[in-house]
């Protein structure tokens, strides 16, 4: 899976893409910007990658309640989780399937695979680089190299 974690001032993705124990890629873009509205957010994205990308093309459209993503999956369950910062007030959001409602929720936070290893870590006083950086230690999903945007 991945592991995504922010602190509201930065949000940090590892880059590999994984599958079950095989690597796929060592660098994979979850982090994306996304404008619309007069809205502006950082979205990392964790989980199945299709839909990801199509969860980033239906927030850059406006996020129509009747064209929410699809799971490409054969058994149409979904496999994703997005964390959302707004730029403007920073506030934090996690989005899942099958409604794909914006929940707000605490700062710091951190999803997928090693997000427990990256919030400990945040706990205990480190920056969201540093706290994927020790997930990546921990969760066999998680690594490469890593991207950061600050809010």
């Amino acid at each position: 899976m991945t592991t995504i974690a922010t602190s509201g001032k930065t949000i940090v993705a590892d880059g590999w893409m994984t599958d079950g124990n095989q690597l796929w890629r060592k660098s994979t873009e979850k982090l994306f910007e996304v404008a619309v509205e007069g809205s502006a957010w950082v979205v990392g994205v964790t989980g199945e990658y299709d839909t990801a990308l199509a969860f980033v093309k239906w927030l850059r459209r406006g996020r129509p309640s009747d064209q929410r993503p699809e799971s490409t999956m054969d058994n149409d369950t979904y496999n994703f989780e997005a964390l959302l910062v707004d730029r403007t007030t920073r506030t934090i959001y996690v989005c899942s399937p099958p409604n794909f409602s914006m929940v707000p929720i605490d700062k710091p936070t951190a999803v997928g695979s090693g997000g427990a290893f990256a919030l400990g870590a945040m706990e205990a006083g480190a920056t969201p680089y540093e706290a994927v950086k020790i997930a990546a230690k921990y969760d066999m999903a998680t690594g490469g190299k890593l991207m950061e945007i600050t809010i």
